[in-house]
Parts: C-alpha cells; structure tokens; sequence
C-alpha cells in the first residue's frame, strides 16, 4: 500500500488513530502505536468522534491489548511492537496530501491561533522549500488541533532537509538564550535530567522553534524517502539491556528518523554480556525509532546512552554486530541517550 509511509496515521476499523512507525514492516501488519482512541473521557474531538490521547508507544499495549493480532514481532524494529493488521484499516491520513490540503483550504485555518501560526510559517518559506517534500503530522493531520498545540512538520529527503534548516533559522525563534529553558522544561517531562548546556546544545541541532508571531512551538521531522530506506536491509533482535558511553563514528544516517549512528563504545557500564572482551567492538550502532534522538548528534561527540541490545544482521552483507535501540516499545522505563561533550567544530 503506497501510504504506508512513516508519520502518517491509520483509521482502524475500531476507530482508534494510530501513528505509523518506519517504512519498513511484517507481512500484513503495520508497525503502528496508538495517538486518539474513542473515550467517554476524552477531551479531544477527532471528526466528531471524542478521543482520549495517548503520548507514549508502549500504552498502545493497554489500549489494544484484549486483541491479540494487534501485537507482533517486528524483525526490522527489533522487538515485539503494537500493529495493524492491514485488513482492520479503514483511513490512512497521509502528511504530504494533507499540507497540501491545508495550503488549498488557508481560510478554514486562519481564524485559529494555531492554524493562522502554520499558515505564517508556510507563507514565509513556500519560496524556499520544496512543500511538494513536506507534510504534517500530529494533531492537525486529523484535525484534532486545539488552542495549545504544536506544530508538527515532516520532510522527506536530504535536500529538503537543508531547506528546512535554513527556514528555521530564518523564520522561527530557536530555543537558545532567553527561550533555552522552554525547552528544556519541555523536555525535562518526558526524558531523565541531564545537564541544561548539554542538553540545550543537543536540542538547538533539531529542526524546532517557536513561531515568530505568537510563539507557538513548531518542529520538522527529517525522514527517508520511503524506497531509500536502510532498513530494509537490517534485521533486528532484542537481547537484552545496555549502559555504555559512546563516540559517534558515523552521524549521515542520523538526521532521519528513525535514526542510525555509527559508534565507538568507550566504556561498557552495565549489560549482560559485559564479561565479552570483544564486546565494545562488536557494538557498532545506536538506533532510534522515535524521532527524540534523531539529528541531534554530530562525529566526535561523546554520549551517555541506555537502551537495549539489538543482534543486528545486515542481510546485504551476512554482517552481524551488536547495536543499541532507544525505543521503550513496551516497557515504563526510561531510555536515554544524553549529551556529555562534543566535537567543538559541530557544535
């Protein structure tokens, strides 16, 4: 199916939205986790349906966890993921047709605080980047936005990357000075404290700012083109836990989600095959689904990273190796992977 791209949402039959996950999946199912689901005590109104939210990947497993063909293993997510079985969907909501939608339709979006931001935005860059290779996602690609919202972009592609990083630059406050502790409050709810420089310097590489005008928070995914995905060639297994600080060797495949760093472990902290002399070298990626941790290292920096083991297999080469995955997809803990220094010419 030609909409099954990464960030765009699915309709299931059951009338929950789900988010996609990568661009790669199982036969017959979608890698997906649930954003809007059908609640008596919902505040969000999803056309015209009222919606509970859900922020975090692994409760798709509380809400859709009485059916079973809604969980399986994925071996290109590397764990056992919450899915849709194509036959249960009814709507795909696609990013790029629905900015294209929005940028039709201004005036349906003018008169709300957060739409008339989005349209400002678009104006101002519609010269400069290529918005046949942009899309929205989030709450405005089901238009369930409300007076708080953010603005949630995604781009496609390395050119269009660039662009992007230029528009930001250009038409949005970014998160330094007076507005570095927005972002760090921000972040601080759903990541472990780290210290604020670090982390200042690791969030100020994202595509996010804060719109010119009413200072909206507004951000761009940088993803694949969804037939130039390296995963199509990786095969993932989840074997356990590790705690580890790292170099990043290989930062080209970082600026996507999901998110792929070369590394050089440093230091093994803590993990269940640490007696391996060879297992600093066998440890060679870091990888990222949710887009938290995608274009937000450089070569050369050090990082603190927790997360899981992955066997890695790349199925062009046999090549196997051992790689480090920061998605909870079904666990409460937290995975991290902060900032300690950096390589001061990437900064």
């Amino acid at each position: 199916m030609e909409k099954i791209v990464d960030r765009n949402y699915i309709l299931d039959e059951d009338g929950n939205y789900l988010k996609i996950i990568g661009n790669v999946h199982p036969e017959n199912s979608i890698v997906s986790y649930v954003k809007y689901f059908p609640s008596d005590f919902g505040f969000r109104d999803v056309n015209g349906v009222k919606c509970g939210y859900n922020s975090f990947v692994a409760k798709s497993f509380v809400i859709l966890g009485s059916e079973p063909d809604r969980v399986c293993h994925s071996e290109h997510h590397g764990s056992v993921v919450t899915c849709t079985p194509t036959t249960k969907i009814k709507k795909i909501f696609d990013t790029r047709d629905k900015l294209q939608d929005i940028i039709r339709n201004k005036d349906k979006y003018q008169s709300h605080k957060i739409g008339s931001e989005l349209i400002d935005f678009l104006e101002k860059i519609k010269h400069s980047v290529d918005l046949n290779k942009v899309g929205i996602t989030g709450s405005f690609l089901v238009d369930a936005h409300l007076e708080n919202s953010d603005i949630d972009l995604v781009c496609f592609g390395k050119n269009t990357y660039h662009q992007m990083q230029l528009a930001f630059k250009n038409h949005t406050y970014q998160y330094k000075g007076q507005y570095a502790e927005i972002i760090y409050k921000r972040r601080m709810t759903h990541m472990d404290a780290m210290n604020f420089d670090m982390l200042i310097l690791q969030e100020g590489r994202k595509l996010q700012g804060l719109t010119k005008k009413k200072k909206v928070h507004i951000n761009c995914q940088p993803l694949r083109e969804p037939n130039d995905d390296i995963f199509l060639k990786l095969s993932l297994i989840d074997v356990g836990y590790v705690e580890c600080i790292a170099e990043v060797t290989n930062d080209s495949e970082g600026i996507f989600a999901p998110a792929v760093y070369g590394i050089k472990v440093l230091d093994v902290i803590d993990s269940l095959f640490s007696g391996d002399k060879l297992f600093r070298e066998k440890l060679k990626v870091f990888i990222s689904y949710i887009g938290g941790y995608s274009n937000s290292f450089r070569n050369g920096d050090r990082i603190y990273i927790k997360g899981e083991l992955l066997l890695v297999t790349n199925k062009v080469t046999n090549e196997t190796f051992y790689g480090i995955e920061m998605t909870p997809w079904h666990s409460s803990s937290f995975h991290k992977a902060n900032l300690l220094s950096i390589n001061k010419k990437n900064k």
